[in-house]
């Protein structure tokens, strides 16, 4: 698929509603995300990642997308599927919202951990 304007954001959208569905202390994300962080206090700061910083890269050895929490890039040497760009732009995007004791980012591992947890096709 090539990724238009149109399209990317139709997936941003998307994953806006599906992470503002998941912030309050009822939803599955917050349970898990609970779980993994042995019961202690924690917070997501959903402005944490903006989905609307993408830029893009080309680059064979590299993975599908990175971000630094303030942007994202997405390798366009990778064959997006609208499901794989959504998927993968959901990923970014929960990278660094949830923190421990309201200000201690997780590790990525652990936030890996919560992802597959709460959906296998973030991983």
């Amino acid at each position: 698929m090539k990724i238009t304007r149109y399209k990317l954001k139709l997936c941003i959208d998307l994953v806006n509603k599906k992470i503002k569905t998941e912030l309050n202390n009822n939803s599955r994300l917050f349970k898990i995300a609970k779980k993994y962080c042995r019961n202690q206090k924690i917070k997501f700061k959903y402005f944490k990642c903006n989905i609307n910083n993408i830029n893009f890269i080309y680059d064979k050895e590299n993975h599908w997308a990175e971000t630094d929490c303030k942007n994202i890039w997405l390798n366009t040497y990778k064959n997006f599927t609208f499901n794989l760009l959504y998927y993968t732009l959901l990923h970014e995007k929960l990278h660094g919202i949830i923190l421990r004791d309201g200000k201690y980012e997780l590790s990525e591992s652990l936030e890996h951990k919560i992802m597959y947890e709460y959906d296998s096709l973030l991983i």
